[in-house]
């Protein structure tokens, strides 16, 4: 991937994934360096489960580690 997050946004993304924040909402929101917008439920999220649905298409993607989830342009809204 030639596009990249700062660092610094990487990094809050990181500390969410890893649950160190407190939820306003049942979503965490995402954006994706090409442009797209997801969400994530929290108890998805709860559960270690990285999946991240389109909010256009509506459709859910897997991701195997918050690692991968990153690799792929994601990054909290």
């Amino acid at each position: 991937m030639s596009k990249k997050w700062s660092d610094g946004l990487i990094e809050e993304t990181r500390d969410v994934l890893n649950l160190n924040f407190r939820g306003c909402s049942d979503f965490v929101h995402f954006k994706n360096i090409n442009g797209g917008y997801g969400k994530m439920s929290l108890s998805n999220l709860l559960a270690g489960e990285f999946i991240i649905q389109d909010k256009t298409t509506n459709i859910e993607t897997t991701y195997n580690t918050h690692a991968e989830l990153i690799e792929a342009g994601w990054a909290i809204d």
